[in-house]
């Protein structure tokens, strides 16, 4: 809207930015599908693995009890599993549950989660890096179409990758241009 503003084009801006919008909202849905299907998968499998490991494999061993066999290695492994099993599954679903739960109402907890993800994955990191430079790309284009100067586009950009070492960078390069300085 500045960039419409500063350029007498406001119109032109607006369409950029309703372009942006929805470019940024559809990429939203998209992640969030990718992740509520995998969630959901898992979530179910977490109930089958309740259901098998407190009753289904203690019937079976039971059974086996009941006729005087002894169970072989892999089974006896198995009814061991089952055993430690019901002892945790109660916690550990309350966790899962409130961990969830804190990820869904908790900004600070899900900035938390982003920020240790962040540190210990490389490949995340990259991608969030791409994210933010295309994030410039696209509102620095956007400004320059619509006649800003490019010390102001600058600025508007740093504004929008704010808290990034990219907002330190463009500003440097902005005061760079204001004294007249080469930058290549």
């Amino acid at each position: 809207v500045r960039a419409g503003a500063m350029s007498s084009n406001l119109s032109g801006a607006l369409r950029a930015l309703a372009r942006r919008m929805k470019i940024n909202a559809d990429f939203q849905s998209k992640i969030r599908k990718a992740l509520i299907t995998p969630l959901a998968i898992m979530a179910f499998l977490w109930l089958i693995l309740i259901y098998s490991m407190t009753g289904l494999v203690p019937s079976v061993e039971k059974m086996l009890l009941d006729m005087r066999v002894d169970p072989d290695p892999f089974s006896g492994a198995i009814f061991a599993f089952s055993h430690f099993y019901k002892t945790v599954y109660i916690p550990a679903t309350i966790g899962i549950i409130i961990f969830a739960l804190a990820c869904w109402r908790s900004m600070a907890f899900r900035t938390l989660i982003f920020t240790f993800l962040l540190k210990h994955w490389k490949l995340l990191r990259q991608i969030i890096l791409g994210f933010r430079q295309l994030t410039f790309i696209g509102t620095f284009e956007m400004l320059l179409s619509n006649n800003v100067p490019i010390s102001d586009a600058l600025e508007t950009c740093a504004r929008t990758v704010k808290n990034t070492p990219l907002e330190k960078e463009l500003m440097t390069v902005k005061s760079q241009m204001a004294l007249g300085l080469n930058l290549g």
